[in-house]
């Protein structure tokens, strides 16, 4: 058997045991009477249960991340060759030439909200 046909193989397989060892999961059952109920070899079993576990996908957990606020942010775009203004709350209006620097409005606006 190739290299080839033998991961096709694996990967076959990989599935049936999957689920066992969801099922074993779920059972509350030691591995050793779960594999007698269902026939299984138990050294089998527990060479997929650590190869179902290593190929699996890391958990994924969300972070809430807090940005800025910025009071109403508000972008007024006009035609031509006038300048964007961007309003930034009542007291504070930034017009941007179409060629802005990004980096330079985010520090404005980092210090106009902190004032």
């Amino acid at each position: 058997m190739t290299r080839d046909q033998r991961a096709e193989a694996l990967e076959a397989k990989r599935p049936f045991w999957r689920q066992h060892i969801e099922r074993w999961k779920r059972s509350g059952l030691k591995q050793s009477v779960y594999c007698r109920r269902h026939e299984l070899k138990l050294h089998c079993f527990t060479y997929w249960r650590k190869k179902v576990r290593r190929s699996a996908p890391a958990p994924v957990s969300l972070v809430e991340l807090r940005l800025p606020s910025v009071a109403t942010t508000e972008a007024i775009v006009t035609t031509g060759h006038r300048p964007l203004r961007l309003m930034v709350s009542s007291s504070h209006c930034v017009e941007l030439e179409r060629d802005f620097d990004p980096v330079a409005l985010r520090q404005l606006l980092e210090v106009l909200e902190r004032a």
